[in-house]
């Protein structure tokens, strides 16, 4: 329940926040329209953003989630959720690390999910030790057994 009560208060803050922002840029320019999904307090997904940074790097700090917010002009949501959960693997999840990750989608050019499961999965791959096979262990033993003859190590 109080994570439910400070999900609300996070959500309320960042909609004032939000809000505060829109009239302060009308005043300024009274007839300018705004087309800018994160921007839009009534968005769904910056909602969706502000629940899923709270559950999975516990942070409420308004001006993460509004950086976080500016990602969607640049990718879809589905990809920056991707990044949040990635980022709560790990065993000290932060902002920086989930910003990290976003930048590394932009560098690469990612526009999906796929894209970036492919690039953890040989990312993955490439680090992990390949298995030797049998074939590989004789031949490996045989080359050390004639190594070890020549140099009269035997």
């Amino acid at each position: 329940m109080q994570k439910h009560q400070v999900l609300n208060g996070c959500l309320t803050d960042v909609k004032q926040m939000l809000n505060q922002n829109s009239i302060e840029e009308n005043s300024i320019e009274e007839n300018s329209i705004e087309n800018s999904s994160s921007n839009n307090i009534y968005d769904p997904k910056v909602e969706k953003i502000q629940e899923i940074m709270i559950e999975t790097i516990n942070t409420t700090n308004i001006n993460n989630i509004m950086e976080c917010c500016d990602y969607l002009d640049k990718m879809p949501f589905e990809l920056i959720e991707y990044a949040l959960r990635k980022t709560a693997r790990i065993s000290n999840p932060s902002w920086q690390y989930t910003v990290s990750i976003l930048e590394s989608y932009l560098y690469k050019g990612f526009k999906t999910v796929e894209e970036a499961k492919a690039d953890d999965l040989n990312y993955k791959t490439k680090k992990q030790p390949k298995e030797e096979t049998q074939e590989e262990k004789n031949k490996r033993k045989i080359k050390e057994l004639e190594e070890a003859i020549a140099n009269d190590n035997w």
